[in-house]
């Protein structure tokens, strides 16, 4: 990946990458999605397994769209740094593996099977 992340930091994908939305309006937009799902994730802990395992899913659907986005725009630029293509592809399967684990938690479609809490909250009220 770092080879990739070298690659990136040169400019010469600059273009490509604006030409699929990650310039202007369109990556204020997926930026405000990613973090707004990372967000989510991390104060899941007062919620129930359900709310965690979705909060999960939506940041690992922004993952996969912007790593989407990402490999479509490089797709021949990745092709010429060495490992690119393996890096992109173990990235893509890493998410899908972590969508999978969050699928076989029980939690089917948004379906909740479990209305237990994670992590009860023993701080005083005054400090939540």
């Amino acid at each position: 990946m770092g080879t990739v992340q070298a690659a990136l930091n040169t400019g010469r994908c600059d273009h490509s990458l604006a030409s699929r939305g990650f310039s202007g309006a369109q990556l204020k937009a997926k930026l405000k999605g990613f973090w707004g799902s990372i967000a989510s994730y991390a104060s899941a802990t007062k919620e129930t397994l359900a709310g965690y395992v979705g909060a999960m899913r939506s940041t690992l659907a922004w993952c996969e769209t912007i790593v989407g986005s990402v490999t479509t725009a490089l797709d021949e630029q990745i092709k010429s740094i060495p490992g690119g293509a393996a890096a992109c592809e173990a990235l893509r399967e890493f998410i899908q593996l972590l969508q999978n684990a969050a699928e076989s938690s029980g939690e089917r479609k948004g379906q909740p099977s479990q209305e237990t809490p994670i992590m009860e909250d023993k701080r005083p009220e005054h400090q939540r």
